[in-house]
């Protein structure tokens, strides 16, 4: 989606609830594209393509859905998480094939350091527990989905029935540990720092998953991109041991589970290749240990 598409998809998404806009900017684009609206200190998320064939057997707009009622949830009890927008309905609002939901601004927000996440993201555990009726592993089903789209295929070539597999037997095989509500997308990327506060962002992958999941999440970039000192600062500051054997195997997974939506993005933009290549290689080594 390019910028003049979000921009465009989030002003006409503002209008629709009455929010006046005399500037918008978009500031940032991964899986959902960030736009600031101003005068009012909103952003608008504007994610895919609500057709996105890789989510089409999963209830998507459920997803987005769930993101806000869980966001405000946690909130209400004084986790650190942002709260959707109180100017105006925060959706998600389908506008020209495109989910949008209102948050507000946060200025000044940078990524937040590895072990203040970590605690953070522990701070919102009792909050999240009370969350229900949260899909089982269903990012694990969406992965697999994925990587058998042509798309993916065409960058991962024979691996990419392989990677199916690997996610089904995984998917399959967890099912029978004690799972939990979780995050779902933990990584670092979604805690930000704002103002000397950590508030964990972008909760529309929430699900029930073994405990460590979220934990793996947080570290398992960070350990594919040789960065091991920020995964142990994430992890202790979650008072998770990185030792434990499942947590190993949870990060395996959840590095297994990006490929098809790394492979995605080299299709679709033709760039990335390096970070596909680098997890694919983790993927390879890890496989021996």
């Amino acid at each position: 989606m390019s910028a003049s598409k979000a921009i465009e998809v989030a002003v006409a998404a503002a209008r629709r609830v009455g929010l006046s806009v005399e500037n918008a900017e978009v500031l940032a684009e991964r899986s959902n594209a960030i736009v600031a609206l101003e005068p009012a200190g909103v952003v608008a998320r504007v994610a895919m393509d609500v057709r996105l064939t890789a989510r089409a057997g999963h209830d998507v707009r459920g997803a987005y859905a769930r993101e806000v009622e869980i966001a405000r949830h946690l909130a209400a009890r004084g986790a650190p998480v942002l709260a959707p927008t109180d100017l105006v309905p925060p959706g998600p609002h389908e506008v020209m094939g495109r989910l949008v939901s209102f948050w507000p601004r946060l200025r000044s927000a940078r990524q937040a350091d590895p072990a203040a996440a970590g605690r953070a993201l522990g701070a919102c555990r009792a909050a999240l527990d009370e969350v229900s009726d949260l899909p089982v592993l269903w990012l694990l089903d969406e992965a697999a989905q994925l990587a058998r789209q042509p798309p993916v295929v065409d960058v991962l070539g024979e691996q990419a029935e392989a990677v199916a597999e690997q996610l089904e037997r995984e998917q399959e095989a967890l099912t029978e540990l004690p799972l939990v509500a979780v995050h779902g997308d933990a990584g670092l990327g979604n805690a930000l720092e704002t103002e000397g506060e950590v508030l964990w962002v972008d909760w529309e992958d929430a699900m029930l998953a073994p405990v460590l999941w979220d934990a793996a999440c947080l570290a398992a970039t960070s350990i594919v991109f040789g960065q091991r000192g920020d995964a142990h600062a994430a992890l202790d500051g979650l008072s998770v041991d990185p030792a434990d054997p499942l947590l190993a195997r949870l990060i395996r997974l959840r590095v297994l589970q990006t490929v098809p939506w790394s492979a995605l993005a080299v299709a679709r933009r033709q760039k990335g290749g390096d970070r596909l290549a680098r997890r694919l290689a983790w993927l390879h080594t890890s496989a021996g240990d």
